[in-house]
């Protein structure tokens, strides 16, 4: 059972021509994510990067099942469910992640589109230090790329949506890195 586990953001983008790309509230883009050496993103997908990277900051701190998916949403969303739901839940792609014995479990991963499901049948351990790097990395790289760009122009009625979704996305990311210095402290 191999305990690999690699997530990477391939590209990332706005919505539209400009100068409409400046009101779109989720960066959009391709993932890499391998879960026990298998890829299980689609080439083809146009995933929501900065909705996925808060999903994947969700699971430092909480066990995350896709039967859940109605109120949580895909781990990694084709489109995203910005702002609204902080969940995307028509399509992407998925996976169990379960903390036990020092890391989490990595189980069921599967990758759904409009045409279709495809199953994994993989379960790894992964060690939480390095799970919680690819997550933090993932998320860093995800806010840096909102960071170089001009401030989001959202429309008034998704306004305080967005400031909610920036404030969880940075108070998990400040604990995920406060837990990592944490752990990397001599005894």
């Amino acid at each position: 059972m191999s305990a690999k586990f690699e997530l990477q953001i391939k590209n990332q983008h706005w919505l539209g021509d400009p100068p409409d790309q400046i009101h779109d509230g989720c960066s959009h883009g391709g993932i890499r994510a391998v879960v026990g050496g298998i890829v299980i993103t689609s080439d083809e997908a146009e995933y929501g990067i900065s909705q996925s990277a808060l999903s994947l900051l969700r699971t430092l701190e909480a066990d995350h099942c896709p039967a859940e998916r109605v109120s949580a949403g895909y781990l990694l969303c084709h489109g995203c469910g910005y702002p609204v739901s902080f969940g995307c839940g028509n399509f992407g792609t998925d996976w169990v992640v379960r903390h036990e014995d020092g890391g989490v479990f990595l189980s069921q991963p599967s990758h759904f589109e409009p045409s279709g499901e495809t199953e994994f049948d993989v379960r790894v351990h992964v060690p939480i230090g390095h799970y919680r790097t690819q997550v933090v990395a993932f998320a860093e790289t995800a806010r840096d790329f909102f960071s170089r760009a001009r401030p989001r122009q959202v429309e008034d009625w998704e306004q305080d949506l967005h400031e909610q979704f920036w404030a969880e996305f940075e108070a998990r990311l400040e604990r995920a890195n406060a837990e990592a210095t944490a752990t990397n402290r001599p005894a």
